[in-house]
């Protein structure tokens, strides 16, 4: 919903026939942000444990650690060189609280938990409203991995005519490719599945050629 918001339009057989997608990938946006989590605050997570007298050995240490190093490597790599450091901060707090809540559910009381997870409940909904625009490049960037959308190049061949059209796509719904071309700017296209011969989805940067 939020991406849709940040680029101006909705897709209402998306949400009606597009469960199946939308829930693999929530599913698999859910496990990125977890492995993220324990890359990024695994060794907090391991100190906190012994902290509450938990036995921690040392592969668990040195495994934690390398990954640790890595993944702050990489968002170091990604601030330095990226465009959108907002983004990385966004991403850094979404999995922060991840890592906060993995940790109260595991080695606290029940109550905690709860309570654990109604802060995470508002904090799931309060965060993406507050940073849309972080919210909806992290979706995008989800959708440019499944060649689904995040403004990845496309070329889309009309059925009936000789037309071609080039632009970005920013969603694939089952009945419609939502994009953006040169002469729309930044207002968003449609165009029926239905009315295309055929079409090709490339990734950033690159030619498209994924093609349907």
């Amino acid at each position: 919903m939020f991406y849709m918001a940040e680029h101006g339009f909705f897709s209402y057989d998306f949400i009606s026939q597009g469960v199946f997608g939308m829930k693999l990938f929530i599913v698999t946006a859910l496990l990125s942000a977890a492995i993220t989590a324990a890359g990024l605050y695994g060794l907090p997570f391991l100190g906190f444990a012994a902290l509450k007298k938990k036995s921690v050995g040392w592969p668990l240490w040195l495994a934690f650690s390398v990954l640790g190093l890595i993944a702050w490597c990489i968002v170091f790599m990604a601030v330095y060189n990226g465009p959108d450091v907002s983004r990385v901060i966004f991403m850094c707090g979404i999995t922060a609280v991840l890592a906060v809540h993995a940790a109260i559910t595991t080695m606290c009381q029940a109550k905690y938990g709860f309570f654990s997870l109604l802060a995470v409940t508002v904090l799931a909904v309060y965060l993406p409203a507050s940073c849309s625009s972080q919210a909806a490049q992290w979706v995008g960037l989800g959708l440019a991995s499944y060649g689904a959308g995040g403004l990845s190049p496309i070329t889309v061949h009309a059925k009936d005519s000789k037309d071609v059209v080039h632009g970005k796509l920013l969603l694939q719904s089952p009945n419609t490719l939502y994009l953006v071309t040169e002469s729309s700017g930044d207002a968003p296209v449609t165009f029926p599945i239905a009315n295309a011969k055929a079409f090709c989805v490339g990734r950033k940067g690159k030619a498209p050629d994924r093609c349907i």
